[in-house]
């Protein structure tokens, strides 16, 4: 129940990985398709399942599940948008699409409530893969 609204939330991001524009990067790609879908959630919500999270190992592992799912619709969506047959690079390009998710969720609740916007966020996040590459 708690996580019931990622099913959506997992397609909204299949969508926006797709629709990202022509010549995106790894990075355009993860940025587009999280601003894209961050903003389905209120923040409110997301602090108090991020609180259950803490308190609870079993919702903590369930949410390790919900990125490999993540994961994978970024996958099928990239390789749906290329018609490649390159699965090792298609494999790489998901999982750092969702790991730049992963670290964009579990700090927006944190950075919301110390008043910074989830695009300023974001920005953040990417600016960190950025520096990352070098």
């Amino acid at each position: 129940m708690i996580f019931s609204g990622y099913d959506d939330f997992e397609q909204a991001l299949a969508s926006a990985t797709r629709d990202a524009p022509d010549g995106s990067s790894v990075v355009g790609f993860a940025e587009h398709a999280t601003t894209a879908t961050l903003s389905q959630f209120d923040p409110e919500e997301a602090l108090v399942t991020e609180q259950l999270k803490v308190d609870a190992p079993a919702l903590r592992a369930r949410d390790q599940g919900k990125f490999e799912r993540i994961e994978r619709v970024i996958g099928e969506a990239l390789h749906e948008r290329y018609d490649c047959a390159d699965a090792i690079r298609i494999r790489l390009k998901a999982i750092i699409i969702a790991g730049v998710l992963r670290v964009a969720l579990e700090g927006w609740v944190k950075a919301t409530d110390e008043g910074v916007g989830t695009a300023a966020h974001l920005r953040n996040v990417v600016l960190h893969l950025h520096r990352a590459r070098s």
